[in-house]
């Protein structure tokens, strides 16, 4: 971070808040899941969520990430691990 950000300032109360230190591992894997999400929503309002999962599984070896409520209303997301966000981006097609 080479900014300074007035409400890191305020709200830690740090000397220099540029010493903040984002993990590159969670970024990515909120960077990666964001992506995922937005995917999902696309694919959801084509009505092939079981698609998106299969090819999920099939490609990256990774279980369903979208998973049907108990109540049948709607879907979750389950997070990423960072393992399987880096099978995620890497996955080639065969």
């Amino acid at each position: 971070m080479t900014r300074e950000s007035a409400f890191l300032k305020q709200e830690w109360g740090v000397d220099d808040v540029r010493r903040v230190v984002m993990c590159p591992l969670h970024a990515d894997m909120r960077l990666t899941e964001g992506l995922l999400a937005g995917i999902f929503r696309k694919v959801h309002k084509l009505g092939k969520i079981r698609s998106l999962n299969d090819l999920i599984l099939h490609h990256c070896k990774i279980q369903p990430r979208f998973v049907q409520k108990k109540n049948g209303k709607g879907y979750e997301q389950y997070g990423l691990s960072g393992t399987e966000c880096r099978k995620l981006r890497e996955a080639e097609d065969e």
